[in-house]
């Protein structure tokens, strides 16, 4: 009995021990199960970050694209900006060489009017002494035809020639240049 006490008890220690590995075990197999699930949320969890991480790489092709575009977009402009800047200095020089020539038809122009000036100074001058010169010269041709009146008719023309202005530089109104 001893031995049969004994192997009962054996057999009892055991049957708890076997037990206690079963609820061990299925704890372990809950345990496992839960980790399961918790992976499986997780997996699902990664896998719709792997389509956002797509949708991401997609973003920044799309990104990268852009910027090369703006890339050349840049340098269209800066190719404009200096062609613009090119003109602009044709523009400036252009306005340059127009102030210089107003400036020289300014000038022209004042010496033109100041030579004008002169002339009718100088036509002035000669009409005061035609005027002067006239009843001189009516006197003159009076005796002339009085003097030819006593001269054959062939030496003489019908008429008298009315006699030519001399020129403003010989009655010492000499032009100022």
């Amino acid at each position: 009995m001893c031995f049969f006490g004994q192997g009962h008890h054996m057999a009892a220690a055991l049957e708890e021990r076997c037990s206690r590995e079963v609820i061990c075990r299925d704890e372990a197999i809950e345990a496992l199960k839960k980790e399961n699930e918790t992976l499986e949320a997780e997996k699902a969890r990664l896998s719709e970050e792997v389509k956002g991480f797509a949708s991401v790489r997609q973003a920044v092709e799309v990104l990268r694209r852009e910027k090369e575009e703006l890339k050349n977009v840049s340098e269209v402009l800066k190719k404009e900006k200096e062609e613009a800047e090119a003109s602009a200095a044709v523009l400036r020089e252009s306005a340059s060489l127009h102030e210089r020539a107003k400036d020289m038809a300014m000038l022209r122009a004042e010496k033109a009017e100041d030579v004008a000036d002169r002339l009718r100074k100088e036509l002035d001058a000669e009409r005061t002494l035609l005027l002067r010169c006239n009843p001189v010269c009516r006197r003159r041709r009076r005796r002339l035809r009085r003097s030819l009146g006593s001269m054959p008719t062939h030496w003489h023309s019908s008429e008298v020639a009315p006699l030519p202005l001399r020129p403003a530089a010989t009655l010492g109104l000499a032009l100022r240049g």
